[in-house]
């Protein structure tokens, strides 16, 4: 759904941008579904893991689970931590503005982090639950 993605980029990037504390740690960029070959890191990449349809018979909502997988080289996991946490601060409860829906919510589901030692990085992952109703 292109309308929740361009709000979850707004709200990451700023809106004139003003660039976020996420966006400034975050020097590679956020993408969706997957990252230009060898972008530089850190960088984020979101993905949309499930979407289902909450009909009732008056109302039309959708909830939305969405991945944020960060990724950076640097073997400190302190560094990934910062960045984990500017996603997390910027994401957990906020209010995103969907064109042609009601917000409801969007808070944390899930994260974890690991290490790939084969192509030495960390990865960082934070999932989100978003709930948006259809306006009339």
């Amino acid at each position: 759904m292109k309308v929740l993605f361009d709000a979850i980029m707004v709200k990451y990037t700023g809106v004139t941008p003003t660039w976020t504390p996420a966006s400034v740690a975050c020097t590679g960029g956020l993408h969706r579904e997957f990252a230009p070959q060898k972008n530089v890191m850190p960088y984020a990449v979101m993905h949309h893991i499930s979407g289902n349809p909450e009909d009732t018979f008056t109302e039309r909502g959708e909830t939305y689970l969405i991945q944020f997988n960060i990724y950076t080289d640097t073997t400190s996991a302190t560094t990934l931590d910062t960045i984990a946490s500017a996603f997390m601060t910027l994401f957990d409860w906020c209010t995103l503005t969907v064109t042609g829906y009601y917000f409801i919510d969007m808070h944390r589901v899930f994260q974890t982090c690991y290490w790939n030692d084969e192509l030495k990085n960390w990865t960082y992952v934070i999932q989100y639950r978003i709930q948006i109703q259809k306006t009339p």
